[in-house]
């Protein structure tokens, strides 16, 4: 799926501090929740995490001011990889440590609170907290030398639509979360069920916007997704709802996604002759790796499979430069 698409979806849902709002309120424990002073919420640019950590992606950064003066840090990542990533606890430790490298200011550090959405096929099965990852002996006095840092899990395979519906979002906070989830061989019929939803939306600039980000990310991932769908549902709304809604339509036609025997044909080639580079790549790299540091480890295989194509050609041209894999990967 291209990221690209989930990423616009994300930010046009929750990228601005008033919808943000209610989604953090939603994550965080209510005792935290109560002690920020909302009022001084506001987006953080997350430029200076890329340069040191190109193959990783920070989404949405909010900082926000307590009720006794000090800072909190707000950190939303979008997982949407197809194989979850076991070590997922590091890379947020490590985002952790760079927003305090560059956002501490005297000798106390920001309070930051991670939060990751997954919507991959599966259910979320890795550790949540970089405490168990860290292999030591038998515990007892060791425990205090084992650092912690533990992230908040909004697991969308675990929640149904009508859990989503029921959260303290926005309208278009909720169809984000809803489109996020969609999948299933006939996804025409759940759009049916947004019909309410996709009526209480405003008509105004903003609002066409929004709805031409959600149905672009619904034609460009989600499989099985015909024009007739968005054109039944597009009869149902306004004039300028329906003119957005028929814009995907015609994008999706354009993109080849209608299904067809003919079609199907064309698609099932480009899918293999991209699963073909993917899957070489994939060996290249495992066995460049064998070469330069060894037996390659459980978690290091997993996290090549768990990349994209694009990843895995970075990784490819950095190697012969990295003295030891975990630098590789940062």
């Amino acid at each position: 799926m291209p990221s690209s698409a989930h990423d616009k979806l994300v930010k046009f849902a929750f990228g601005e501090a008033t919808r943000a709002e209610a989604l953090l309120r939603f994550e965080i424990p209510q005792e935290l929740a109560e002690q920020v002073a909302w009022s001084t919420l506001r987006v953080e640019p997350t430029d200076f995490l890329h340069a040191s950590l190109e193959a990783l992606h920070v989404d949405l950064l909010f900082s926000a001011q307590l009720e006794d003066g000090g800072l909190i840090d707000f950190l939303i990542l979008l997982e949407h990889q197809s194989t979850v990533d076991p070590r997922m606890a590091f890379r947020i430790l490590r985002y952790v440590v760079r927003i305090w490298t560059k956002r501490s200011r005297g000798p106390r550090l920001p309070f930051v609170v991670p939060i990751v959405l997954y919507n991959g096929p599966r259910p979320w099965n890795a550790p949540t907290d970089v405490r168990d990852l860290v292999s030591v002996p038998a515990l007892g006095e060791l425990e205090a030398l084992v650092p912690r840092l533990r992230f908040i899990l909004d697991d969308l395979t675990q929640t149904t639509p009508e859990e989503v519906r029921a959260r303290p979002l926005d309208v278009f906070g909720v169809l984000a979360l809803l489109a996020l989830m969609l999948r299933g061989p006939e996804p025409g019929r759940d759009l049916e069920t947004w019909l309410p939803l996709l009526q209480q939306l405003d008509t105004n600039e903003e609002g066409i916007r929004a709805l031409g980000a959600l149905f672009e990310y619904l034609t460009r991932t989600v499989d099985h997704l015909r024009t007739e769908d968005l054109h039944s549902l597009a009869r149902q709304l306004p004039p300028a709802a329906e003119e957005a809604i028929m814009t995907a339509a015609e994008q999706l036609r354009a993109e080849g996604r209608e299904e067809g025997l003919e079609q199907g044909r064309r698609e099932g080639i480009q899918r293999g002759l991209e699963e073909g580079r993917h899957s070489t790549l994939q060996s290249t790299l495992l066995k460049l790796l064998h070469l330069r540091f060894g037996e390659v480890s459980p978690w290091v295989r997993a996290r090549v499979f768990a990349a994209n194509s694009h990843e895995l050609e970075g990784w490819t041209t950095r190697i012969l430069t990295v003295e030891d894999v975990d630098a590789l990967f940062d």
